[in-house]
């Protein structure tokens, strides 16, 4: 009776001690602060915050979209991350520590909306243009569109009848040559246009066009070159001219349909 009654008491002893191990090496808590916004380019220092201890800790792991971003080894567990050129819209940070005995502790995630500034370089062009506090906007490439006779290109023929006279949406302007076949004309080059991975560029309209004004250098355009491009805007008073703007010298002016410029693609995102 007295050994049996002693193994027991040995069972409990063991059992407590197992227990009270286990709390030693359990994280009750593993988080991190990130804002709710963030903008292109800019720059974050990602603390790592554990609850009890960090002693069982063998690393930390911050993943962006499922996908991983770094591993820590060593405290201080923090994380240096620049976000760019990421889609618009919502992402997702998670963080997770894997203990030396092999098991996983995952901590909440974390949302964020990413948005753009005006002016920043992303998807290889230049922002001319933010809407929604910077989820959407117009992106103008940084180079011109090659093709045509010497990299110009004609508006389109006499009678064409293309009915695009928007002076703010370039995207609407060109759709109205879609059918069209002609790829030395502005437009119908922008439409079959694939650069940088996208193939939804469009000829700006003209106060799109008169934006490149404020990011000259930045869109390899020198300034007071004089240098001529179609803008998508058709002269609702003349259907055989189109608006065409020439940089640092004036602003544009009804030409002649027929005439050959330069053409500056652009994209929505």
């Amino acid at each position: 009776m007295k050994k049996i009654v002693l193994f027991a008491l040995l069972v409990v002893v063991f059992a407590g001690c197992s227990k009270e191990d286990g709390k030693e090496n359990q994280i009750n808590k593993l988080s991190f602060e990130f804002p709710n916004s963030v903008k292109n380019g800019d720059e974050y220092d990602i603390q790592a915050n554990i609850e009890p201890n960090t002693s069982e800790v063998n690393n930390i792991e911050l993943f962006l979209d499922g996908k991983s971003v770094e591993k820590k080894f060593s405290q201080p567990f923090s994380f240096k991350l620049t976000l760019e050129d990421l889609l618009t819209g919502e992402h997702k940070l998670i963080m997770s520590a894997t203990m030396k005995d092999g098991s996983v502790v995952s901590s909440a995630e974390k949302k964020f909306i990413f948005l753009v500034n005006l002016g920043d370089e992303y998807q290889n062009g230049v922002v001319i243009a933010v809407t929604d506090n910077g989820l959407h906007g117009t992106i103008a490439a940084k180079s011109d569109l090659t093709g045509g006779v010497l990299g110009k290109h004609k508006y389109g023929a006499y009678n064409g009848d293309y009915q695009a006279y928007s002076m703010n949406d370039g995207l609407e302007n060109t759709n109205k040559f879609t059918g069209k076949f002609d790829s030395n004309y502005a437009a119908i080059a922008c439409l079959n246009l694939e650069l940088n991975g996208y193939d939804d560029w469009y000829l700006p309209a003209y106060n799109e066009m008169l934006l490149f004004e404020n990011f000259l250098e930045k869109l390899n355009i020198p300034e007071r070159s004089g240098r001529i491009y179609w803008s998508s805007t058709g002269d609702s008073s003349n259907e055989q001219r189109a608006y065409a703007v020439p940089f640092g010298v004036s602003f544009g002016t009804p030409c002649d349909m027929q005439g050959s410029y330069l053409v500056r693609p652009c994209r929505k995102f």
